[in-house]
């Protein structure tokens, strides 16, 4: 369950994190009940269940991404494939007239209005941040689709 999903500015050191985990667990006033977390495989994550001594599993699913996500970098077709899908989504980010043509079209033939997504490489992100990115991406489409109403 993702209790709370909130920008980190500090540094992502060990300590820094085992403080905001803290701030969180206080929050929520659950700190004595947190029996097990399950936390990506990073280091300084790892590091700061150690420090925190908090009973902590890596993901599996976030393992698994990892393996499908490093196999497929040295494919070239795959990454020829990605280019071409993040010119096309930069293209319609960044071109108010793209934009609008895109959602005229999605309008004539009847197909929801969806708003661009972004892919994301820098790191692979864990089944709950997945989750939560899917929440957030739904959520803000609800919000705009009311708003034109």
């Amino acid at each position: 369950m993702v209790l709370e999903c909130l920008s980190f500015a500090q540094s992502h050191s060990a300590n820094n994190l085992v403080s905001g985990l803290r701030s969180v667990f206080d929050d929520f006033e659950i700190a004595q009940s947190v029996h097990l977390i399950v936390r990506d495989n990073t280091a300084n994550i790892v590091k700061a269940m150690r420090v925190g001594g908090w009973n902590n599993v890596g993901c599996f699913l976030h393992g698994l991404h990892l393996v499908v996500v490093n196999s497929l970098k040295p494919q070239i077709s795959v990454n020829d494939m990605l280019a071409k899908v993040r010119n096309i989504v930069r293209t319609f980010h960044h071109s108010m007239k793209a934009k609008t043509l895109l959602g005229a079209a999605q309008e004539k033939e009847n197909l929801p209005k969806h708003a661009e997504q972004h892919l994301f490489n820098a790191r692979a992100f864990s089944p709950a941040e997945e989750s939560y990115l899917a929440h957030f991406s739904r959520h803000r489409q609800i919000e705009q689709s009311s708003r034109t109403k």
